[in-house]
């Protein structure tokens, strides 16, 4: 599917330069000189945000070298120039995070709005106020010929934002990005991105890495991409999330089959609670999710889980493991929830249905004696 972009019209009044509606806009003459640099930041980034690298070029031109890698306007300036609707990236919302033009020539702007701008001056990795570089937004956007100009310029393909996040989780996480279609150019970026010796491993602040990120995304193909990239799929979180349980929890049945066919033992593989893919599948009531799992051998009910294989690795391992850690142990031992009681607790007819089918004893008791009837 070729891609498409959503741009909303452009307000009036919201540019500082009008253009006469009667005649052709010309470019060379349409911005008056000696205007504040907030004032070219604004044309600059409404000029890249339609893709108008010849209008950028005539902002530039009344700019010096210095005005232009400096230029930037916070959140709230941006938001009111472009619209309630556009999504700026970013892990914060504070109205006064910076956003320099470089990141709005990289997310939307193109190639040659940016190459315009890096030869006027701009930096190759001017970052945001919360560290997030334009090869970030080409990665999300799936911008390929300008993650391949960027890194041409020396961009650090490994850099990441202040929370962690490399250009890796960006581009795996497509569901962030503004064009609407495959993810065709998210994945020539992530081959980029490795063949520049960017680490397809690399964890954020609590953990997550791009496996855990393609996860959240659902798209298959940057799944199977990773794992040829040499991507983990039993990477953990802090918390002890590895990429299968986003995937469950968000719903992801074709994600969830992919990780599972990648990482069988995912199947089994259980979160600081105790909690498998299943269980998070059942809370969150994708009954898809929960059928797929099932197709899988996923159990139903604790204590029921089925010896592996040895040489599967530690999330496979059976519950009573003697190599499995205490504290986890007794935390299984102490609460006994079953996906069945978390699928009655969420309001799902559906997954309780399913995993009836599947086996689910509505007897059964966690360690509050409840059983999932009397949870009703």
């Amino acid at each position: 599917m070729t891609a498409t972009m959503t741009v909303p019209p452009r307000a009036s009044g919201a540019s500082v330069v009008q253009a006469d509606e009667a005649e052709p806009m010309d470019v060379e003459c349409s911005v008056p000189p000696r205007l504040s640099e907030e004032d070219y930041a604004r044309e600059i980034i409404l000029a890249a945000y339609h893709r108008d690298a010849a209008r950028v070029a005539s902002v530039l031109r009344l700019c010096g070298p210095k005005a232009t890698a400096e230029m930037s306007l916070s959140r709230a300036a941006a938001v009111q120039l472009l619209g309630q609707d556009v999504y700026l990236g970013s892990h914060s919302w504070s109205t006064q995070e910076g956003f320099p033009v470089m990141y709005f020539a990289a997310k939307w702007g193109g190639a040659e709005v940016t190459k315009v701008l890096l030869e006027s001056g701009a930096r190759v990795a001017q970052a945001t106020t919360l560290g997030v570089q334009p090869l970030h937004m080409a990665a999300q956007e799936g911008q390929v010929g300008v993650a391949r100009l960027l890194l041409r310029h020396g961009a650090p393909a490994g850099a990441t934002d202040r929370a962690g996040w490399s250009a890796f989780h960006y581009a795996a996480n497509h569901r962030w990005a503004t064009w609407v279609g495959d993810a065709s150019g998210q994945l020539e970026v992530l081959e980029l991105l490795a063949a520049a010796g960017a680490d397809v491993n690399a964890s954020d602040s609590e953990g997550y890495t791009c496996a855990h990120s393609a996860a959240q995304s659902g798209k298959t193909e940057i799944l199977r991409l990773l794992k040829r990239l040499g991507a983990s799929p039993d990477a953990k979180t802090a918390r002890g999330v590895m990429p299968v349980h986003v995937a469950a929890e968000g719903g992801r049945a074709a994600a969830v089959d992919e990780l599972v066919r990648w990482l069988p033992g995912a199947l089994d593989a259980e979160d600081f609670r105790g909690h498998r893919p299943i269980h998070h599948a059942a809370y969150h009531g994708h009954v898809d999710v929960v059928e797929v799992l099932l197709r899988h051998g996923a159990e139903v009910q604790p204590g029921r889980r089925k010896k592996r294989a040895a040489g599967d690795g530690d999330v496979n391992r059976d519950q009573n493991s003697p190599s499995e850690s205490p504290t986890r142990g007794a935390d299984k031992e102490r609460h006994g929830t079953t996906p069945l009681h978390l699928a009655v607790r969420s309001g799902s007819v559906a997954v309780v249905a399913a995993l009836l089918a599947g086996g689910a004893d509505p007897r059964g008791r966690d360690s509050h004696g409840w059983t999932p009837r009397g949870l009703l």
